[in-house]
């Protein structure tokens, strides 16, 4: 087998020939420190927007926000955190720090950003100290810790940091997990070079190959799933290190058989990674209903990843979190994979690092694509941050060659300079590229209108800009996009309960049946498409399928509190309340931290007459919520408008009706009702009326059907009398929205 050269042009036949002398080992004085404190400060800059930017649609509310397991230290948090494999990602350490962070601070969008950026900062100055070190080995005129190499290494860790598609992994808080596996991952290599060092010094090696081997562990258990960290460490003996090949015995010779050997527990973590991945892909739970792919589609779509993300690295406009996959696309970029591999391997004795920069990021990359992965779109962005470091140190590289002494030691000054302003200039557009980058994650709208723009036929970010228009009250709009994604795409199961929900909201129940059942259809596991199924047939009335379908949900995916929600709404509207009492109960004890149970159950215990343990309920979850609005405001009705005199409490209705009211910045009409029914309590008729007609003029916007509500009750205020609650039901201004029949989802 033809041995790697070194760049001199020359072939290398012993592995220690390249290596650096202890000799002439000059040292770079203040760069040393200087250098890593201006990566940190451009990638900084280069960042400036990212903290600022707000949660996403995508994953961020399920990992984050609404994710209850990863908010505390007890025994079932950490035994959910080690063994789930929860959005289709084995990552206990990073839920730890989600449960770090979520117990020091709310969860804020900043806080999440600026953890992510901080971490990508302690990533980039692990690169510069990798890439010292491989420079030194491979620009062979240069002293080993002389200017060029310090200068070189600088442009590689600049190249990886400020790059626009590493905004993926630090705008996105939910892709924390990328960063932390990232930082242990570079650690090991890091550690890994040190090693050789250490033997070539005729130290020990062992402390350093335990630290590499511990990196490699903990970055598998922060979410790496990259299962090629054997064929990493066996291309770095190759090149730079030369610790195999070069000649003959140089690969399975005596000489060679310890390098092998020391690739063994290195195979072994390879080997466990491979299988965590394949549970986690086999329990992934965000992309349900799949249609299955033949190993030619999923090829081909691995393909077209590898040549998307080189493409991207070197020309980053018009990115997006996902891209439309098609044959005559995933030709053109597969051809263009194959020239450039072609090219790295013809160029190879004369320059073996593009070689070398085309296999680290196709052994890095691969394994997270279509062969390996069950997702059926094309997510490159994110899953290029640690593959392009290998193209990062190409970069580098090739600057400290032009900045490095000619053969007979006279500075080429000339190219040195324009070699040095085209890298500056590369590192100054990317960091432009960077921060425009940052601005289109600012918000789920922007970040997803701009992938609908780019890639018009990706179904999957029709489908996540529908989500948001779903979530952000215009189901209208979110039914155009879900039936785009759905004619794009239509065996995605996930799509078609999004597509459900959206004809549900617009009163479309028979397509919204049809697209629950279609999704069920395509895959039998999809709660999510049972519980739809559950609203449409609630809302014709069919309550016992409808508790059959959700039934059938909460087996399916038992963690999923929404359901239990759910199953107590459908329960209270068959007149069963103390029963839904019972499931929100069932909610409390498993969630103690999820307020809504605490409104339902409250809310459900007054409409079974049991006023005293509803008070006791509402008050109990008012000492655990950060959003006191619903809670304060079905309280407040309570206290004011009982049928039993001894819950009455005029003062106490108007103190928890106000904290509702500021709660809601003195915006939501029925809350503004509850307020003015809490004044009448308490004998404050002239405040009363004035409050009333502000809730009539509030409701005459956003919710019509309840004016003529409101204006029975005022004019009971303007005649002094309270309002008591009627024997019937409790009227539906007092009912908080999150209690509505399908709000929960």
């Amino acid at each position: 087998m033809t041995s790697i050269p070194n760049d001199s042009g020359g072939t290398s036949a012993h592995p220690s020939d390249s290596v650096p002398s202890a000799q002439g080992r000059g040292r770079s004085g203040p760069l040393v420190v200087l250098l890593p404190i201006l990566l940190g400060l451009l990638v900084i800059v280069a960042f400036l927007p990212a903290p600022y930017n707000d949660f996403v649609n995508r994953g961020d509310e399920d990992m984050i926000l609404r994710n209850t397991h990863a908010r505390d230290f007890g025994r079932a948090h950490f035994a959910w955190m080690f063994t789930t494999f929860h959005m289709g990602r084995y990552q206990p350490l990073n839920w730890l720090a989600f449960a770090i962070m979520r117990r020091l601070t709310p969860p804020e969008p900043f806080v999440f950003h600026l953890t992510g950026l901080a971490i990508h900062i302690i990533n980039v100055v692990l690169v510069y100290a990798i890439a010292r070190k491989l420079l030194a080995r491979t620009i062979t005129r240069a002293r080993p810790a002389g200017i060029e190499i310090a200068l070189g290494a600088t442009a590689a860790a600049a190249f990886f940091g400020v790059h626009p598609l590493r905004v993926a992994s630090v705008a996105w808080a939910a892709a924390q997990g990328d960063l932390l596996s990232a930082t242990f991952y570079l650690t090991a290599v890091l550690a890994y070079l040190h090693a050789h060092d250490a033997r070539q010094a005729g130290s020990s090696p062992r402390p350093w190959l335990l630290l590499s081997l511990s990196g490699m562990v903990l970055s598998v258990l922060a979410g790496n799933n990259v299962a090629t960290s054997v064929a990493i460490v066996l291309l770095l003996d190759i090149y730079p290190l030369r610790r195999l090949g070069g000649g003959p015995g140089r690969w399975f010779g005596p000489a060679a058989r310890p390098v092998w050997r020391e690739k063994a527990p290195f195979l072994v973590i390879a080997v466990a990674t491979a299988v965590v991945a394949w549970f986690a892909h086999a329990h992934i739970d965000v992309m349900q209903g799949l249609p299955d792919r033949t190993f030619t589609r999923r090829l081909a779509e691995s393909l077209f990843g590898l040549s998307l993300g080189m493409w991207k690295t070197f020309w980053p406009r018009h990115l997006s979190p996902v891209y439309a996959f098609s044959v005559r696309s995933a030709a053109t970029a597969i051809g263009v994979l194959a020239a450039t591999g072609v090219l790295a391997w013809l160029l190879r004795r004369r320059w073996a690092a593009p070689l070398a920069g085309w296999l680290c990021y196709a052994f890095l990359l691969l394994p997270l694509l279509g062969v390996f992965a069950r997702s059926g779109q094309t997510e490159v962005d994110r899953l290029t941050y640690l593959a392009c470091i290998g193209w990062a140190m190409v970069f580098g590289g090739a600057l400290a060659w032009f900045l490095q002494p000619a053969a007979d030691g006279r500075r080429r000054w000339g190219a040195a300079t324009a070699a040095a302003a085209v890298a500056v200039a590369a590192v100054g557009g990317l960091s432009f590229r960077t921060q425009r980058q940052c601005e289109v994650w600012n918000t789920s709208a922007s970040l997803w209108e701009y992938a609908v723009t780019h890639e018009p036929d990706c179904a999957m970010a029709r489908m996540y800009l529908g989500e948001y228009l779903m979530s952000h009250g215009d189901p209208r709009a979110a039914a155009h996009e879900l039936s785009e994604a759905a004619r794009l795409c239509p065996d995605n199961g996930q799509i078609q309960c999004d597509l459900g929900i959206a004809m549900y909201e617009i009163d479309n129940l028979a397509e919204a049946s049809t697209a629950f059942r279609r999704a069920i259809a395509l895959d039998p596991r999809n709660d999510p498409a049972y519980r739809g199924l559950a609203w449409v047939l609630a809302e014709q009335n069919d309550l016992d399928a409808a508790m059959e379908h959700l039934r059938t949900a909460q087996r399916l995916n038992p963690d999923e509190f929404r359901v239990y929600i759910e199953i107590g709404r459908v329960l209270q509207r068959q007149g069963r309340p103390d029963a839904a009492a019972n499931v929100y109960a069932e909610g409390i004890r498993r969630w103690p931290d999820v307020e809504i149970f605490y409104t339902l159950r409250g809310t459900s215990l007054i409409d079974a007459g049991q006023y005293a343990e509803g008070r006791k309920t509402l008050e109990k979850g008012l000492t655990v919520t950060d959003a006191p609005a619903e809670l304060a405001n079905d309280l407040a009705w309570l206290l004011a408008t009982c049928r039993d005199e001894t819950q009455r409490d005029g003062e106490a209705a108007v103190r928890f009706a106000e904290l509702a009211h500021r709660a809601t910045l003195a915006e939501d009409p029925a809350v503004t009702d509850t307020l003015a029914a809490a004044y009448a309590e308490a004998g404050r008729f002239d405040d009363a009326v004035r409050t009333q007609k502000r809730a009539i003029e509030l409701a005459r916007f956003v919710r019509p059907q309840v004016v003529a509500e409101f204006q029975e009750r005022l004019a009971l205020f303007e005649k002094h009398q309270p309002y008591r609650e009627k024997p019937t039901t409790r009227p539906a201004s007092s009912r908080p929205a999150a209690s509505q029949p399908g709000a929960s989802r």
